[in-house]
């Protein structure tokens, strides 16, 4: 499995992906940067929504807020 590093250097997603079904929570947390995971851990079962839109950011969604994270 490659990680974030090897990651962050891929072209961006043409069309936005759903991640909310197809990947754990702790594996969007791991990618998150330390002060992020602070902000979303507390509130990690009440994650509405996990997108990576088409322009490459991640979004969280919970309690109708929306954390947004360029890689």
């Amino acid at each position: 499995m490659s990680t974030w590093r090897q990651d962050r250097h891929r072209p961006r997603a043409v069309q936005p992906v759903d991640l909310t079904t197809d990947v754990e929570y702790a594996a969007v947390l791991h990618v998150l940067p330390a002060h992020l995971r602070k902000i979303v851990w507390p509130f990690i079962h009440r994650i509405e929504e996990i997108v990576l839109d088409k322009n490459g950011y991640l979004n969280v969604k919970f309690d109708g807020v929306r954390i947004t994270y360029d890689f």
